[in-house]
C-alpha cells in the first residue's frame, strides 16, 4: 500500500500529535476512521504507514486498518487523480494528469484541504472588501458563459516575512494559493506534451457570491460606470489568448455543477458535480 490511495477502515479514535498537545493540553483523539487519503511511506520500526487524509491529519496506520482506496468515476461524483504529497506519487501523477489534459481534456483533481484553512479562508474572504464585478463584455473571458452575478477579487497574497520572523505556517488563502502554484508546476512540466510552453501562472481570481441583488447591480453598475482605457482592453486580450490550462479549486462548500463546453460543438457537454476540496482542470 506504499504510495497508494487509501480509506481507513474500523480504526479506534488515535491520540493526538504531542505539537497538537503542546498548542492546546485539551486537545481532543483523532477520529480518523473512514477518512480518505495517501499513504506517504512506511515506518518499519512501528509496522505502520504514514497517511495524510484529504482533511489533512497525518497519522501512523497498521496495514489492518487499511485498504486500498478506487476512487469512483467524476460521472459518479468521484475524481480522477489525487494531487500527490509525496515525491513519489508526483512524477505519475504529472503522466496522468497530461493524458487527461490531451485525451478528454479535463481532469478532476483532489486536493487536501484542512478545517483549519477552510475556517481561515471563510474568515478572510467576509474580511474582503474590494469585490467587484467583470464589465459584461469581459465577463465570459474570465467567468464562462453563466456568472450568475458573482463578485471577484485578484488574489495578490501575503507578504513573505523575513528570516528573523521565521517560516511560521502558511494557513488559509495562502495555503490554497500556494497549492495552485504547485499544481501549475506539474502542469508546467508536461506544457510540451500538451503543445505549448509553459512559463507562469496567473494570480489567483476569488470568486463568491454576492450577499444579494443589491450588491450585484451596484458592482456591475460601478463596472459600467469605470472608463476603459486602451490598455485594459489590450490586457483582457491578452490574457484570453495566452490562458492555456485553467484551474477551478472548491475551497468553501459544495454544491451546484461546472458545465465544461468542448472546443468541437459536435462533442456532448460535461457537467461536473462542484466539491468542496476538488480541483478542475480543463483546457
Amino acid at each position: 500500500l506504499e504510495h497508494k490511495l487509501v480509506e481507513i477502515v474500523d480504526q479506534p479514535a488515535l491520540p493526538p500529535a504531542p505539537d497538537a498537545l503542546e498548542k492546546d493540553p485539551s486537545a481532543e483523539p483523532i477520529d480518523v476512521d473512514g477518512k480518505r487519503g495517501q499513504t506517504l511511506g512506511w515506518v518499519e520500526d512501528q509496522k505502520k504507514y504514514i497517511v495524510e487524509t484529504f482533511d489533512g491529519d497525518l497519522v501512523a496506520i497498521t496495514e489492518d486498518h487499511l485498504k486500498e482506496f478506487e476512487p469512483p468515476s467524476v460521472e459518479d461524483g468521484g475524481f480522477d487523480l489525487a494531487f500527490p504529497q509525496s515525491e513519489v506519487r508526483a512524477q505519475n501523477f504529472q503522466n496522468d494528469l497530461a493524458t487527461a489534459l490531451t485525451d478528454k481534456k479535463y481532469c478532476v483533481v483532489q486536493m487536501t484541504l484542512k478545517p483549519s484553512d477552510k475556517k481561515a479562508i471563510s474568515r478572510q474572504m467576509q474580511d474582503l472588501d474590494n469585490w467587484a464585478r467583470f464589465m459584461p463584455e469581459f465577463e465570459p473571458v474570465y467567468m464562462g458563459q453563466r456568472p450568475d452575478g458573482k463578485r471577484v477579487q485578484w488574489y495578490v497574497g501575503a507578504e513573505p516575512m523575513g528570516e528573523e520572523e521565521g517560516e511560521g505556517e502558511t494557513l488559509g488563502m495562502d495555503s490554497v494559493d500556494m497549492q495552485l502554484t504547485n499544481m501549475a508546476l506539474a502542469v508546467c512540466n508536461v506544457a510540451p506534451y500538451l503543445g505549448f510552453n509553459g512559463v507562469c501562472r496567473s494570480n489567483a481570481m476569488l470568486h463568491m457570491n454576492c450577499a444579494n441583488s443589491e450588491e450585484e447591480l451596484n458592482l456591475l453598475d460601478d463596472a459600467r460606470g469605470n472608463a476603459v482605457g486602451a490598455g485594459i482592453i489590450q490586457g483582457h486580450l491578452s490574457f484570453h489568448h495566452r490562458r492555456k490550462v485553467c484551474m477551478i479549486y472548491f475551497v468553501s462548500g459544495s454544491g451546484g455543477t461546472l458545465t465544461l463546453h468542448p472546443p468541437n460543438r459536435g462533442d456532448d457537454d460535461i457537467t461536473i458535480s462542484c466539491k468542496e476540496g476538488q480541483a478542475v482542470l480543463f483546457r
